[in-house]
Order: structure tokens, then C-alpha cells, then sequence
């Protein structure tokens, strides 16, 4: 219990707080044995400026190098 307690008491001083995941892509990549892995950087907490939100990320497993995905966009006609 005081580790978790410990935990609570950095994330409410802290300025940021990213996580780091990997949904069905990444799960699947890792059950294939792949070099390159889909995952999620997320801004939990973000004291430093007013972005919150998700980035696409490729980790290369080998490497271990991350590489942000840029997003598609499409527009309407």
C-alpha cells in the first residue's frame, strides 16, 4: 500500500504524465514476432502547455526507437 501511495503523491506534483500502449495492432504485431510495433502515446497530465491528447507512434522493437505516425487526414467534397 505505500508504494501506491508514493505513486499518488508524484502524479498529482507532476508537470507531465505520458503513458505509453498498444491496442489490436500492437497486440497482433507482437503475437506475429514483427520488427515494428503500433502504439499510443498519451498525455495524461499536462501541465507544461494545453495539449492533451494521443500521438501515433511506431516502436521499433529492435532499435528501440520510436517514430511518430502522422495522422491521414481527409476532407470532405
Amino acid at each position: 500500500m505505500h508504494d501506491i501511495n508514493e505513486t499518488g503523491k508524484y502524479a498529482y506534483n507532476a508537470n507531465l504524465i505520458l503513458s505509453i500502449y498498444y491496442e489490436k495492432e500492437g497486440e497482433k504485431a507482437l503475437e506475429e514476432n514483427k520488427d515494428i510495433i503500433p502504439v499510443k502515446l498519451s498525455f495524461a497530465k499536462n501541465k507544461l502547455s494545453g495539449y492533451r491528447g494521443i500521438i501515433d507512434m511506431n516502436l521499433y522493437k529492435y532499435k528501440n526507437i520510436f517514430e511518430v505516425v502522422e495522422r491521414k487526414v481527409s476532407t470532405l467534397k
